[in-house]
């Protein structure tokens, strides 16, 4: 068997890989490594800045295009349409992972959008959610003061409904590789900017059930008193 010198193009770390093979695991940061992508810096770039296209011009969508869930949050309806949730937006997180897995074989310099460039994971999925809150923002005119208030504070509560109880759970349901570093990252970003109006992150199942449980206004505590005041959860 012949062996071939490589290094990790995730930690570093120097390997010798059997010729033959197409991926293998870093015996040192346990990652996958795409053997083959190693040398295709300019293919890797273009797949690259496409999965980035897709993620940061649809992200805020994932949330404005779906207002409408707040009339499903009831018992009977929402397995249901979290399930048609997940559908639509799965391509959207889809394409935020695969960038995020593409990083480690590109270089920064050779982008041809420049404000794509991340050295980590970390940075890319803060870059891209930045760009949804700001689009978010711009799109439903809020403005946030330093107290920690915010203009168009209805506007914001109904965000919040939305990321609390379908957002932040169906980007932790698609189980990709980067979720919960994305559905984290986001969490935080939005308490840092709403401070007044923050939710705790929660996931399919643990909303799930408990409506199945019966302890149907459970999830008020993330939400805030919105639900509450608007919203009949049976």
């Amino acid at each position: 068997m012949e062996f071939k010198e490589m290094t990790c193009p995730f930690c570093k770390g120097e390997l010798k890989i059997p010729e033959e093979l197409s991926t293998c695991i870093c015996m040192y940061c346990g990652k996958k490594i795409e053997i083959a992508n190693t040398g295709k810096l300019a293919e890797n770039c273009l797949e690259y800045e496409k999965f980035c296209d897709i993620a940061m011009n649809e992200g805020a969508s994932i949330v404005l295009n779906h207002l409408n869930l707040m009339k499903s949050f009831k018992a009977n309806l929402y397995e249901d349409a979290f399930k048609r949730y997940l559908e639509v937006c799965m391509a959207t997180i889809q394409a935020l992972d695969r960038a995020c897995g593409k990083l480690p074989y590109i270089e920064g310099g050779q982008l041809a959008n420049s404000k794509y460039k991340a050295e980590t994971e970390q940075q890319l999925i803060e870059l891209w959610v930045m760009r949804v809150l700001d689009d978010m923002e711009e799109n439903c005119k809020i403005k946030r003061a330093e107290n920690g208030k915010v203009s168009n504070s209805r506007k914001v509560d109904e965000l919040r409904f939305i990321m609390a109880l379908y957002t932040v759970p169906m980007i932790r349901e698609t189980k990709l590789e980067a979720a919960e570093a994305i559905a984290e990252l986001i969490t935080k970003e939005w308490e840092s900017r709403y401070p007044l109006q923050k939710f705790s992150k929660a996931d399919y199942a643990e909303i799930r059930d408990g409506f199945r449980k019966i302890k149907l206004c459970f999830i008020t505590t993330p939400t805030g008193d919105y639900l509450v005041k608007t919203h009949n959860c049976l």
